[in-house]
């Protein structure tokens, strides 16, 4: 039987002893039966070739494993050879010294060599300097080597360049370099591209120019290294839409369109880029019919005759209206109501009578506290006068004008219908203002019964009739260039007369001399050449011009005649013949040449400064005599009936009306003046009157 032995790990079938051996292939001498080292193989003369080749060696034996050991252990005549690298146990130097590298040992186990150990093992490469993967070539794939430098940046327009240096293989920051900045409009290549100021900062951004409208709308360019704001419109026709096409500033002005409407062709124009309503070419006028006439969608809207004036037909200021459309067609209506009267001018209670109290009589208060200065006033004019009316008795059980009669009979005005006012006299037992019957040919209506001087004719050739009544005399408060010989303002009963409408004239005076009923003037006065006979004749003494009106059947008027010629009648107080504007152009005034010879005009010229009654020149051209000596105190402050100064007061005789010479201010109806203060004899005409037949 066979037997296993192991030697060194390696196991081998042990043979038996040679009386046991199996046939080895030959005939087995019986001496071949030496084996020392068990390992079933002999030794000895008769062995053949299955002898063992290391009988002291158990694991070297024919047919015995091969190991990488150096020794030939299956007998075989050869030593380790197939499948063996190396001897076991064999140590040789492994690796490589180039680089980072360095060499180690590797030792042979199992005919195969174990791993390199020791020294310095290849490693990926690193951009480091080093040769780290040990082929011989330092950082293969880096971008540069540490420690290089090289130029960085751009050398173009503003840009410079800068140095770049290899840190770790990598190229590290540009230093130093200045580079491409945002272009913009300063005549420089500020992102150096080569080409200076293109697609520079706000070049193309919109902008206001200086221009208007539609021009004001630019952009940006780059001219000159500046931005310049370029207008991208230029002017249009103006047109409809919101805008200033043609850049003068206005919208949509003057734009208009043909259209068609139902009152014909029209026009229509644009207002804030609309158009609007067709508004006709030609459109019937709106007439107040209940009808819409001008096509403009609405009804009696405005007709011809809206708003204007118009008289309803009712009395005082009632009868003041303004023409309305009502449901009953165009109607006159008032634009005031009644009101309580006031001392105004006006009717102002609608009855037909002006500033009247209750019994109809002219607006009459006391006024005063105690005598001697309690009277009364009366409202004349519009106005309360001073109050200084003497005559007046008002009936309030006191003695109101301190004449020491209570309630006595006394002066009334009664107010009259059509206006006026006539004077009568009052008890105040009846309350009744007695008027006088109708006193022919004054025109006045003195019964206040609506009709003047009924039945009664006058006339005289050129001269013009005042009627009789009273009439406000001298000048009142608002006059500030009167005189106190103007005032106090008074009333004044007169008689009626006639009196000339024009100055009397040289070819007049003339008539009087040939006819042996005037004296001749001074050959020195340059006012008698008959060729100029309808001027005014100048140069006459008081006495000549007296002499004249008692030749022609009169006689000079006295001043209250005069003024009231001059102004008018009952309430008129104006302050020239022809009202209260101060107005040069309506008479001869301020004309100072050294003779005046060219200076007094045609008795019938400057109609427009006519007075009341008709009268030429009652101011200005000559200064005309009247037939009361001057008195500076001769107003008084009650009424008086037909004054006249026939006594010499040492100041000679009154002038009237103002001469060519003078400043329109002395052409006042109230002013007066004495002779004396004529020191040029052509400064004075005069004209004649003649009482009532």
């Amino acid at each position: 039987m066979s037997r296993a032995a192991c030697i060194d790990g390696v196991c081998i079938e042990v043979l038996p002893d040679a009386g046991d051996l199996p046939d080895q292939g030959g005939d087995v001498s019986p001496e071949c039966n030496v084996d020392d080292d068990n390992d079933g193989f002999f030794v000895g003369p008769g062995c053949g070739e299955n002898t063992d080749c290391d009988d002291t060696n158990g694991s070297i034996y024919p047919g015995a494993p091969t190991q990488c050991n150096g020794v030939d252990n299956d007998c075989d005549g050869f030593v380790d050879v197939a499948g063996c690298e190396c001897t076991d146990g064999d140590v040789e130097p492994c690796g490589t010294d180039v680089g980072i590298c360095e060499k180690g040992e590797r030792t042979c186990t199992g005919g195969r060599w174990d791993v390199c150990v020791g020294g310095q093992l290849a490693s990926v490469e690193v951009c480091d300097g080093d040769d780290n993967d040990c082929d011989g070539v330092v950082d293969e794939g880096c971008p540069c080597v540490t420690g290089q430098t090289r130029g960085c940046g751009i050398e173009e327009g503003e840009c410079e360049l800068g140095t770049q240096a290899c840190v770790d293989g990598e190229w590290g920051e540009c230093m130093g370099a200045i580079g491409p900045s945002n272009e913009v409009c300063d005549g420089a290549d500020n992102d150096c591209d080569g080409i200076r100021d293109n697609n520079a900062i706000g070049v193309g951004d919109g902008c206001t120019t200086a221009g208007l409208g539609r021009c004001s709308q630019g952009v940006q360019v780059c001219q000159g290294a500046s931005l310049v704001c370029q207008a991208v419109n230029g002017p249009l026709a103006e047109t409809c839409n919101g805008v200033d096409d043609n850049c003068n500033g206005d919208i949509d002005e003057n734009v208009t369109r043909t259209c068609s409407s139902a009152c014909g062709p029209g026009i229509q124009t644009c207002v804030a880029a609309m158009f609007g309503e067709c508004v006709a070419t030609t459109p019937p006028v709106e007439v107040c019919d209940g009808v819409d006439n001008d096509c403009d969608l609405a009804v009696d809207e405005s007709f011809p005759e809206m708003s204007t004036p118009c008289e309803t037909g009712l009395l005082g200021i009632c009868g003041v209206g303004a023409y309305q459309c009502t449901p009953e067609g165009l109607t006159c209506v008032s634009t005031n109501v009644a009101a309580a009267e006031v001392c105004d001018g006006i009717d102002n209670d609608c009855d037909g009578l002006v500033d009247e109290d209750a019994n109809g009589l002219v607006l009459t208060e006391q006024c005063g506290t105690t005598c001697p200065n309690r009277s009364a006033r009366v409202c004349t004019s519009g106005a309360w006068s001073a109050c200084d009316r003497d005559e007046v008795e008002v009936c309030n059980g006191a003695d109101t004008n301190c004449d020491g009669l209570v309630d006595n009979t006394n002066v009334c005005y009664r107010a009259c219908p059509g206006g006026g006012v006539a004077v009568g006299t009052r008890n105040c037992a009846n309350g009744t203002c007695m008027l006088p019957p109708e006193i022919c040919g004054d025109g006045i209506d003195n019964d206040c019964d609506g009709v003047v001087d009924q039945g009664c004719t006058a006339s005289v050739n050129d001269m013009a009739y005042v009627p009789g009544g009273v009439f406000v005399m001298g000048a009142p408060a608002a006059d500030a260039s009167a005189d106190n010989d103007e005032r106090p303002l008074h009333l004044v009963n007169l008689a009626p007369y006639f009196i000339d409408r024009y100055e009397v004239t040289r070819s007049e005076y003339t008539q009087c001399v040939f006819g042996g009923g005037c004296s001749t003037l001074p050959l020195s006065c340059p006012f008698q050449n008959p060729v100029a006979g309808n001027r005014p004749i100048v140069c006459v003494s008081w006495d000549q011009a007296d002499d004249y009106c008692t030749w022609k059947g009169g006689r000079l008027p006295t001043e209250a005649e005069w003024e009231k010629a001059a102004r008018g009648p009952f309430t008129r107080t104006n302050f020239w013949p022809w009202g209260d504007q101060r107005d040069a152009s309506r008479g001869v005034f301020n004309c100072g040449n050294s003779n005046g010879a060219t200076c007094v005009q045609d008795v019938d010229s400057f109609p427009a400064g006519r007075s009341y009654y008709g009268l030429h020149h009652m101011a200005g051209n000559a200064a005309e005599w009247v037939a009361d000596f001057y008195d500076v105190d001769f107003y008084p402050a009650n009424l008086v009936t037909n004054p006249v100064q026939a006594a010499n007061q040492g100041n000679g005789h009154t002038i009237r009306g103002g001469s060519y010479r003078q400043d329109v201010d002395f052409g006042r109806v109230s002013n007066r003046a004495i002779s004396a203060f004529f020191s040029d004899p052509s400064e004075v005409g005069f004209r004649c009157v003649r009482d009532n037949p």
